[in-house]
Parts: C-alpha cells; sequence; structure tokens
C-alpha cells in the first residue's frame, strides 16, 4: 500500500476525517443535532490505540531528496495498525512523503492531503491590511483634510446615555476617506461607552438580551481578557473602550458575503497629522442589525449581532492590546499565526469567565457542560465563546496536510483554530496548574518585541518545534484510555480540554478511530 502525500509549512498527517460540527446542547447522552455549525450535544467517541509488537515490524525512512519516505514492512502479515504523524518543521518549503506499507492488506485510506484549502478570511486579510497601512503612516503628515462636521472620540470626556458624538463609519479604509456620522450614547460602564450609527437600518432590539450582552462585555468579558493580556492604551483619556455599532461595518460585506461581526482599526491610535479622518481613541466597531438587507441585501438579524457581539469584542479587544504595546515600542506587529492564537485565548478567556466555576486546567468534560444545574448557563458560554474556535480546529483536523500550524501564509478558521489549540497546548504546558503562570505566559508574549516562533521561545526557554512535535502527537494520545498515563499527564496531555470527550458532542472526533 503506498500512500503520497504534500504537507505544508509546519504541518502534520492525520488519520480519517469525521463528521462536521454542531451545536451544544443541554442534555446528557444523546445525539441530537440543532443546526451544522452551532454548539454541543453529548456523545464521547474516544479513539481506540492497539499497541504493537515491533519485532514484526521494520521501518525505513528516506529524508533526502523532492519526495521523502518512510516504508514500513510487517513480515508476519499479521494485522496491525500504524500511527504515523509526519512533521515538516520549515517554514517556507512544502514536502512531499511517500508511505509505503508491506506485507498487510491495503486498508482505508485516511487523510490523502488533496483536500481544498479553505479560502481566507476576510477578518484576517484585513487586520494584516491596516497593520501595513498604519505602519505606512506613522510618522507621516496625512495630506488629506478632516472631516466636516468634525469626527472623534471628546478626549477626556465622560458621556451620558443619550448624549451624541460623530464618529467616522468608514472602515474600509483607514484614512483616506470618511464618512461623518451621528451616534447617540445608549451605555455607559465601567470599562464601556456604547454607541448606536443614527444611520444604521431600522431594527428593533431585544432590550433584554442586548443589556445582558452589554453587561457581560462590561463586568466580565473585559476583565477576563485584560487580566490575562493588560489593559489596552488610553489614547483618548476616558478610560474605557468605546464599542460603536454602525451600519459602516455591513458596508464592508459585499452581497452574499460575511467578514464577522467586530474590527478595531490601528488607523484610530494615529495622530490628527498622521491620519486626518481617525477617530483618535480606543474603538471596536461592530455589526449593526438590518433584519430587511438594506445594506448590500445582506440580511442581519438582532439576535444575531446581539449573541455575537461579546466574543467579537473579547477577540478584538485581545488585538487591541496587543497592538497597543508593538506601537508603544515601536516593535513589529505580531505575526498573524501568533496573533490568532492569542485572539482564540482571550475568547477562551471569556468562556471561563461566564461559564460558572470551569476554568483552564480542568480538564473539561462534556458532561462538565451539558449537566448539571449550571448547564444552561455553560452550555451558552460554550456557544458563544468556544464553538467557533472548536469548529475552526475541526476543520484543520480532518486536513491537516495541507495547512501549517506556525505559518501566517494561510489564514484562515481553520489555521486560527488549530493555532489556538496549539497555544491551548503551549500554555498547559509551560504554567502547570497555576494560573499566576499562564497569565505571565500569556502577557509576556504579549509584552515582547519578538514575534511569532522567536516570541515563544523567548517565553517558554525552549525550542518551539519540539513543543509543535509534542502538541501533534498530543493530538492522539491524549485523554486516551488505551494509553495510559501517557495521554493523561506530561507532554502528551492537555490539562484544559478533554477534546475527545467535548467533541463527542458536536458530533464526534475529527479524526478516525484506531481499531
Amino acid at each position: 500500500m503506498l500512500l503520497l502525500a504534500s504537507l505544508a509549512p509546519f504541518s502534520s498527517l492525520s488519520a480519517e476525517p469525521r463528521q462536521e460540527p454542531h451545536l451544544l446542547t443541554e442534555s446528557t447522552y444523546t445525539t441530537a443535532v440543532r443546526a451544522a455549525n452551532s454548539g454541543l450535544t453529548a456523545s464521547s467517541s474516544p479513539m481506540a490505540m492497539d499497541a504493537v509488537s515491533p519485532a514484526g515490524h521494520q521501518g525505513a525512512l528516506n529524508t533526502q531528496g523532492a519526495i521523502q519516505g518512510i516504508a514500513i514492512h510487517n513480515a508476519s502479515a499479521s494485522d496491525a495498525e500504524y500511527l504515523l504523524v509526519p512533521l515538516n518543521l520549515s517554514p517556507t518549503s512544502a514536502l512531499s512523503l511517500e508511505i509505503v506499507l508491506q506485507g498487510n492488506i491495503a486498508a482505508a485510506v485516511g487523510n490523502s492531503g488533496n483536500a481544498t484549502v479553505p479560502a481566507d478570511d476576510p477578518r484576517i486579510v484585513r487586520r494584516r491590511a491596516m497593520q501595513a497601512d498604519f505602519l505606512n503612516r506613522r510618522g507621516g503628515t496625512d495630506p488629506g483634510t478632516p472631516l466636516n462636521p468634525a469626527t472623534a472620540v471628546p478626549h477626556g470626556q465622560l458621556p451620558a446615555v443619550g448624549d451624541t458624538w460623530r464618529l467616522n463609519n468608514e472602515l474600509a479604509n483607514q484614512c483616506a476617506a470618511g464618512l461623518s456620522a451621528e451616534a447617540d450614547v445608549i451605555w455607559v460602564g465601567d470599562n464601556i461607552i456604547v454607541l448606536t450609527d443614527k444611520s444604521n437600518p431600522a431594527a428593533t432590539w431585544n432590550n433584554t438580551d442586548l443589556q445582558n450582552a452589554l453587561t457581560a462585555i462590561d463586568t466580565q468579558v473585559y476583565p477576563a481578557v485584560t487580566s490575562k493580556f493588560g489593559p489596552p492604551s488610553d489614547l483618548d483619556g476616558n478610560g474605557k473602550v468605546v464599542i460603536f455599532i454602525t451600519q459602516g461595518f455591513n458596508r464592508l460585506d459585499a452581497a452574499a458575503s460575511s467578514s464577522g461581526v467586530g474590527l478595531y482599526l490601528p488607523r484610530d491610535k494615529l495622530s490628527r497629522q498622521e491620519c486626518a479622518t481617525g477617530n483618535v481613541g480606543e474603538v471596536v466597531y461592530m455589526l449593526a442589525p438590518d433584519p430587511t438587507g438594506v445594506v448590500n441585501s445582506n440580511v442581519r438579524t438582532v439576535s444575531y449581532v446581539t449573541g455575537a457581539l461579546a466574543p467579537s469584542f473579547a477577540r478584538e479587544l485581545a488585538h487591541m492590546v496587543l497592538d497597543g504595546h508593538r506601537m508603544a515600542s515601536l516593535s513589529p506587529f505580531e505575526e498573524t499565526w501568533l496573533d490568532e492564537a492569542l485572539g482564540g485565548m482571550a475568547m477562551e478567556q471569556a468562556f471561563y469567565a461566564t461559564s460558572v466555576g470551569l476554568g483552564p486546567f480542568s480538564n473539561i468534560v462534556l458532561s462538565n457542560l451539558t449537566t448539571g444545574p449550571n448547564a444552561s448557563r455553560r452550555v451558552a458560554a460554550f456557544n458563544t465563546y468556544q464553538n467557533n474556535l472548536y469548529s475552526g480546529w475541526r476543520s484543520w483536523l480532518q486536513f491537516p496536510s495541507n495547512l501549517g500550524v506556525m505559518d501566517s501564509n494561510r489564514i484562515n478558521t481553520a489555521s486560527s483554530g488549530v493555532q489556538w489549540a496549539f497555544l491551548r497546548y503551549v500554555t498547559d504546558r509551560y504554567a502547570g496548574t497555576s494560573q499566576a503562570n499562564e497569565t505571565s505566559f500569556l502577557q509576556s508574549l504579549v509584552n515582547s518585541n519578538l514575534t511569532g516562533v522567536d516570541n515563544i521561545r523567548q517565553a517558554i526557554n525552549a525550542e518551539p518545534t519540539q513543543w509543535l512535535r509534542d502538541f501533534l502527537l498530543s493530538v492522539y494520545l491524549d485523554d486516551n484510555s488505551k494509553v495510559g498515563t501517557l495521554g493523561s499527564t506530561g507532554i502528551y496531555s492537555m490539562s484544559s480540554w478533554n477534546f475527545r470527550s467535548v467533541y463527542g458532542g458536536l458530533g464526534g472526533f475529527p479524526l478516525r478511530d484506531i481499531a
């Protein structure tokens, strides 16, 4: 039997994928599905892993030439299974790998590495472009003209509910053009100021749901993220982050497309001289409800927008904090793969803050989420903050040979998912069971002047590619009862999540079980 696969930079090869993810629901040992790409149900699918005697097996590895290979010979031709985890540690070049099995009857092929690579995530594409534009503008003079009427976050002023500000709601570019929009202040909390654009499409908020979402952002999400990443800068002098719900975000999406819900713009950290139309403050822009599709015929329901406010804010706040440190120290922006991993970690911290008693290093299993007196709140927290991360990692697990982990060239939801999972593994391994160690580790990444692999290396004082190798093995071994303590302690375990168990409520673990 011969398999030929191509491995992307910093990637690996997997076993056979399984079905698509679903929403988590509050129930025990059911297989009910609410909607594709949604949340949890309950039925765990642990992976079996048979031990085989090395006496009857021989292997040969070719590491030279354009096609590298491994040959495994089972002299006795008895039943045998093999777990191969090839790893391409080149940051730039793909690797072709030939796998030859001799002495066994050919079984069903697992992952052949020929799946279609997911499309780039427009949110990440836009963020990279606007970081580059910021660097081009910093220290210069914008030849453009400030908007009239003037727009900006009023410096040093705390508004009252009902006040009106003017902000630039043109988000498609940073400074080249702008639109002066009136916005009403609808919330002033301990950490956030929330405004709605007066030009938004007509929509009726569910006031209870909106208040609950903004309360969660103000009292749970903001503290959870800043406790691990540090506070954002305070360029506008009001001690808070502005959330601007505006149809300017809706205009970013062409008909029948979507690029997310939230966006922070580096342009707002530039001075008026550097960017004539920036809002000069800490602002996160959010999608506006559009129940009839007034903007580009894209329907955005009130319930969808309300539910997506908090997780989007968590990620964008992390990016704002991270960028702020790099701007202040004149250091390079973080590489995209680690930038996305940190954004995922921020969403995970928001989950812990809202899940009633759950936290890192507790090896969360499905029943922790779906049963008990806090099940409804924990399920809601998972579906709000964690489900997108699990969904993205599932997509990567189904075809890992196509997408590298420490690779900024592929920027899609699958890459973001595995990058979060890898950083979660590194954090678990580095911190042990100490939340203080987790905090110091994450803040060391945020406050560093280094980027990517160099940043991780400095933080852990070890070689990240070796930890990447161990992480890829842990994907198979973690919480696998067939391998004993190898999958429950040490370098092949992940202490915060029992992924096999939780994926059991999302349609099953994505990799083919070993018989």
